[in-house]
């Protein structure tokens, strides 16, 4: 009986020499990916650093434990935004590990064999196509607003960006429905009426009913509704200045201070000038 050959000796050397070769390049390719991953993450961190550092020598620390932001008295902090952002994500977590871990249990464990591939299949689907939002969620996202389970600007401002905003992008028609959140008693509702509509100021769309709701909330005292339609308007700006402009001073003294200063920050600094000495 012939001896036994090993795997090494059973190839051939030059299609061995071509398998080293190979494993060499993948083993470089992996390597050079993972150092690839911490040097962007480096990246980030640094990026991240460098921008907030003018706030920091501005502030100090304090930037994050305050939660007060008037540009008018130039005194800024971002604890809101941090506390709306920790309370948004606890309760997303506090929902979904939950459920994520009794559908794993149940699948693994309790499901018998002829539902744990459909049903898993099913959940895959689910998970990449939940942001499929319809028309009546609008109002849902109102009652939720007026029942005050959103008690800060971080979260209304969380709302609007990551809900309402790409709602009406896809849904144009339901934009005018805005105008009578408006006049509602809530003060987030009111809010959410200007800053739901910032998405499409961007792009330049819904300019007219975006300075209609702006001159419906001119005479509220609210101050988080006065910065949040100098915001809107500063948006709507950017892409075209001219009306602005002209907004602004046909508005005159009807516009409050604060929404004023918010609206000019991309003007230049002499046009700024000008407009806060000409709408006096």
């Amino acid at each position: 009986m012939p001896p036994a050959m090993n795997t090494a000796a059973a190839i051939e050397p030059p299609h061995a020499a071509g398998q080293r070769l190979r494993e060499r390049i993948f083993r470089g390719a992996t390597f050079a990916a993972a150092v690839l991953v911490l040097v962007l993450l480096g990246g980030v961190a640094i990026s991240l650093l460098k921008g907030a550092l003018p706030a920091f020598s501005q502030f100090g620390f304090a930037f994050l434990t305050k939660e007060v932001w008037n540009p008018v008295t130039e005194k800024f902090g971002a604890l809101a935004a941090i506390y709306g952002t920790l309370v948004t994500s606890l309760i997303a977590m506090l929902l979904a590990v939950p459920i994520s871990l009794g559908i794993a249990i149940f699948l693994t464990e309790l499901a018998p064999s002829w539902m744990k591939r459909p049903v898993g299949v099913a959940i895959e689907l689910l998970a990449r196509f939940h942001g499929d939002f319809t028309p009546r969620l609008l109002t849902e996202w109102k009652r939720w607003l007026a029942a005050n389970h959103s008690a800060n600007w971080a979260t209304t401002d969380t709302i609007c960006g990551a809900l309402i905003g790409p709602l009406l992008l896809k849904y144009p028609s339901q934009c005018d429905g805005l105008r009578a959140w408006a006049r509602h008693r809530n003060m987030w509702v009111r809010r959410a009426s200007i800053v739901g509509l910032i998405h499409r100021a961007r792009r330049g769309e819904s300019l007219d009913l975006v300075y209609d709701i702006a001159r419906r909330l001119h005479g509220d005292r609210e101050d988080l509704i006065q910065k949040a339609v100098g915001w809107a308007l500063r948006e709507a700006g950017k892409t075209d200045m001219a009306r602005l402009e002209r907004y602004l001073r046909a508005g005159g003294a009807g516009i409050p201070r604060t929404t004023l200063r918010y609206a000019i920050e991309r003007f230049p600094e002499a046009k700024r000038r000008a407009l806060l000495a000409a709408t006096r």
